[in-house]
């Protein structure tokens, strides 16, 4: 019970550090941190030996288009538009904007 116990202290200055780091409410910032962490397992099932490979290739994927799109979300931050971003990444930026925010 104890283990238990210091396991949802530690969580909750967690919950707490992001929503300093951020502004989220208690409630946001637990789920964000839910959130990882459940995507975190799930990565770490699909790299055990004898996971399926697509499933690999999926989680993989998966993450390379989380890390695009806090790319964007920063460029956007800095003040760049649709168009510019599509540009310098060579994609129509239409499509970019639907694949990453809709």
């Amino acid at each position: 019970m104890e283990d238990l116990m210091s396991n949802d202290k530690d969580f909750k200055r967690l919950v707490r550090a992001r929503m300093l780091k951020t502004g989220q409410s208690y409630s946001a910032a637990k789920s964000s941190l839910v959130t990882q962490r459940d995507r975190l397992r799930e990565r770490a099932v699909a790299l055990l030996p004898g996971a399926d490979p697509r499933r690999r290739a999926e989680l993989e994927l998966s993450r390379l288009l989380e890390h695009l799109r806090d790319a964007v979300d920063g460029a956007i931050a800095a003040g760049l538009n649709w168009q510019d971003i599509g540009s310098k990444l060579g994609l129509d930026p239409e499509l970019l904007q639907i694949w990453l925010h809709d």
